[in-house]
């Protein structure tokens, strides 16, 4: 009976894949005719590569059924291909990918360097750890080892020893109830998370220099929230299908006191500018439409777009200091919501910024430059801060 079972299984699945690839050859027919007329076939692979890409047919139902597939049969890790990374299934329930422990010295250099820069231009200073979502090993597949918050713990330590004023956001964590800051299937914490970790970051500017700071702004309680229950499917469960590790809720959340914002935002795609209140500048509400949409980034709803710069002023705040934000995407929930308490945050991702940051200090003459990063921004790419001066 059990060889009848695995052997219906089988056929259903040999079935499946002769309906996709039949459907996938039907649907690039156009490019394959074209290829007769085509001199050479080298030049045209990369065109036929993304054809068949874009025409897999039923390719997010295929990436579903294969996360269902792995989650059958219990593995706990998913290998990467074409250059992606391995999808772990940690022991809590949630999935992530790993980070090896890597030297810091160089990213310590570079940002004792930017602070040193920043001051001479009479700009203060500060960085800000965020935290990897895997806390240690305990929640790792039996004998891996995750490096991501060692990482961290390195930067924090040597940037402190180099007199670099930090904020350690996992100061205010705990380490108990550590899965329930992030979401289940994105590598990213939750909006409340980052909420506190932004009401951290502008308390320790607040004492420091004498910032008025209104501690309303981080209470979760001052808030309407909007849960999106079952919803949003992340970063990493994009990688495995919906199936693996199912789907996280989502909260987009409403001030209860009074905002007044303009977002303008720079991407490859052009200029985005949104007003209003805190909800109608900050959110991009196309980002959350679809429910477990492989396309949409539902925590992008927050700020939107991977834009190289934008800007979020505060209309309500002008006395506020203007603060440059050196950012990764953890800081689409905390950019929001310590501009509640700026005049003016300008973010900028250096990962498509293509200047310095001390070209961006000469435009935008900030009071402060905040960096904020978490292990997974550990790498050379976001520490070019001196990249180009024009």
């Amino acid at each position: 009976m059990e060889k009848t079972g695995r052997k219906i299984l089988t056929l259903f699945f040999l079935i499946l894949i002769f309906v996709i690839g039949a459907g996938t050859v039907y649907r690039s027919r156009s490019l394959a005719r074209s290829f007769f007329d085509y001199k050479g076939f080298t030049a045209l692979r990369s065109e036929i590569e993304e054809s068949i890409t874009e025409n897999f047919q039923f390719r997010y139902t295929w990436i579903n059924l294969n996360g269902g597939f792995y989650r059958m049969t219990g593995m706990t890790l998913v290998p990467g291909t074409d250059g992606n990374y391995d999808v772990l299934k940690l022991t809590n329930g949630q999935i992530m990918y790993n980070k090896k422990k890597k030297d810091m010295s160089d990213y310590i250099d570079a940002v004792t360097k930017l602070r040193d820069q920043t001051e001479e231009m009479g700009i203060k200073f500060l960085y800000a750890q965020l935290p990897f979502k895997i806390k240690d090993d305990s929640v790792m597949p039996p004998g891996m080892h995750t490096g991501g918050n060692e990482n961290a713990d390195e930067m924090a330590a040597g940037l402190k020893e180099n007199g670099v004023d930090v904020v350690d956001v996992r100061d205010n964590m705990d380490a108990d109830k550590w899965e329930e800051y992030f979401f289940t299937t994105d590598h990213h914490w939750k909006p409340e998370t980052g909420m506190n970790a932004s009401g951290m970051i502008m308390d320790h500017l607040g004492k420091k220099y004498g910032y008025s700071v209104d501690k309303s702004h981080y209470d979760y309680d001052n808030y309407d929230k909007k849960t999106y229950t079952d919803y949003m499917l992340g970063a990493v469960g994009r990688r495995v299908g919906a199936w693996y590790a199912g789907l996280d809720d989502i909260d987009i959340i409403y001030p209860e006191f009074e905002t007044d914002m303009e977002f303008t935002g720079e991407s490859d795609s052009g200029t985005d500018v949104r007003k209003g209140e805190f909800a109608d500048a900050v959110y991009l509400w196309d980002n959350i439409k679809k429910r477990s949409d492989f396309v949409n980034n539902s925590y992008s709803t927050y700020i939107g777009k991977e834009y190289a710069v934008n800007e979020l002023t505060n209309k309500l705040n002008k006395d506020g200091p203007v603060i440059l934000l050196v950012r990764d995407s953890f800081s689409c929930v905390i950019e929001p919501f310590i501009a509640l308490d700026a005049s003016k945050v300008i973010a900028v991702d250096l990962r498509r910024y293509d200047k310095s940051i001390s070209y961006a200090c000469e435009k935008y003459r900030p009071d402060v430059v905040l960096v904020a990063y978490n292990p997974s921004a550990f790498t050379d790419k976001q520490f070019k801060f001196f990249k180009k001066d024009n």
